[in-house]
Order: structure tokens, then sequence, then C-alpha cells
């Protein structure tokens, strides 16, 4: 007879749904909801519970659907959401068929479920390997997009701008609050949006910030972001 222990069973759940989360928003570019993420793999961690004391829990059907609704809870119900989804179905695949294959290697008999039966070494070394797999996917992708001329077209009110843009690999500069990836654009080339208060850029980032927000089409839509940059100081 298995013995499972609920807090082991449902932390680890949890701690693997959480890091397949992050990794499939990723994939999908979306934005990095942390605190979505964690709600979503504690879901996660109750449904491995329920599923080892409920047969009926470990169907496909419930496994597909249990997915959708931790997707769901980490990206929302938006467009981005099969976008999210087919990156989980995808990493949550290659990481169980990292897992079998290494306990197969390993003289384990993968049954039953990965957390009650399989060792947290081969879950860490097996969760390694498909990290690694994706980023070289997405190292791939990257390089491969780099070489496309992209444009953006922005659009303030009746204002708009249509601008090159240059896919900076190493742009990690995010929303802190929703997570959203930022564009970075000299001042002048965004002088079209910004309209009568487009003067030139300020040290003072406060100062700079009451300046635009005189524009009643920017007034209450700006948000200061912490910055750091290599070779420079951090900043706003």
């Amino acid at each position: 007879m298995d013995v499972i222990y609920v807090d082991e069973l449902i932390a680890l759940n949890a701690m693997m749904d959480y890091l397949l989360l992050m990794l499939s928003a990723r994939l999908a570019a979306l934005p990095l909801r942390r605190g979505r993420c964690a709600l979503a793999a504690l879901l996660g961690g109750a449904y491995a519970l329920g599923a080892a004391v409920w047969p009926l829990w470990q169907t496909g059907t419930a496994k597909l659907a249990a997915s959708a609704l931790l997707c769901l809870a980490a990206f929302g119900a938006d467009r981005s959401f099969l976008r999210g989804w087919g990156a989980f179905l995808a990493v949550s695949a290659l990481l169980a068929g990292a897992v079998y294959a290494g306990a197969l290697l390993a003289g384990q008999e993968p049954a039953g479920g990965i957390a009650a039966h399989i060792s947290l070494r081969l879950l860490a070394l097996s969760f390694g390997l498909t990290w690694a797999a994706a980023r070289l996917f997405l190292d791939l992708l990257d390089r491969r997009e780099a070489r496309t001329p992209l444009t953006a077209e922005l659009f303030l009110g009746s204002r708009r701008v249509t601008l090159r843009v240059l896919r900076d690999t190493g742009n990690g500069l995010t929303d802190p609050l929703g997570g959203e990836r930022v564009l970075i654009a000299d001042a002048a080339a965004l002088a079209p949006l910004l309209g009568t208060v487009s003067a030139p850029p300020c040290a003072d980032a406060a100062a700079l910030f009451r300046r635009l927000s005189e524009d009643p089409a920017l007034s209450g839509r700006l948000r200061l972001l912490p910055y750091a940059a290599v070779g420079t100081a951090e900043g706003l």
C-alpha cells in the first residue's frame, strides 16, 4: 500500500506547476504575473491531492480540464489564454517525457503519478533538462526573429507614429504591476505623440512625469518604472 504525505504532495506539485506556468508564459510571450501563477499553482497542488483520492480525477479529460483551469487562473480569459494553455501542455508533456525516461534509466517504475513515486532529485534533473530545451528553442526563435524587420505603430487619440523596431533579446524591462514588457524609444521619435509638451527629456524623471501629465491625452495614463542598465546607475 502506498503512503502519500498530503503536505509533500501539494507542495511538490504546486512548485512544479508554478515553474511550468512561468516557463509557459515565457514561451508564449505572455506577461509574467507571478501572483496569479502562484495561485494557479496552489490549485494544481489541490488537484493533485484530489487525483490521489478520487481515481476519476486521473482521467485524461479531468487532467485536460484541470490544466485549462490552471491556465485561466494564471493567464486570464482573454486571447492570450490559448497561447498560454498550448505552451503549458507542451512543456508539461516535455517534462513528463523527461521524467519517464529518467525513471526508466534509474530503474524506477513511474506509475501512479510523478509526485508520489519519483524522487525529488530526478524531478529537479528532469525539469532542468526541460528548461534547457525550452531555452534552446527560445534562443533559436529569437535569432530567427532578430533577422526579421519589424515596425511598431503607436496611437494616442488622433496622434500616431510608426517606428522601426530592433528586437533586443537582452531587454528585460517589464511593468512591475502588470508584468507587461516595455518598449524603449527615443524621446525625439515619440514627439508626434507627445504634442505640445514634447520638451527634451530632463534628468529628473518626476519633473518630466509632471510635464507630460499636463497633456490631457496623457494625464492619468503615465507610470514611472524602475530600470537598471549595464554600466549605468539604476533610475526611473
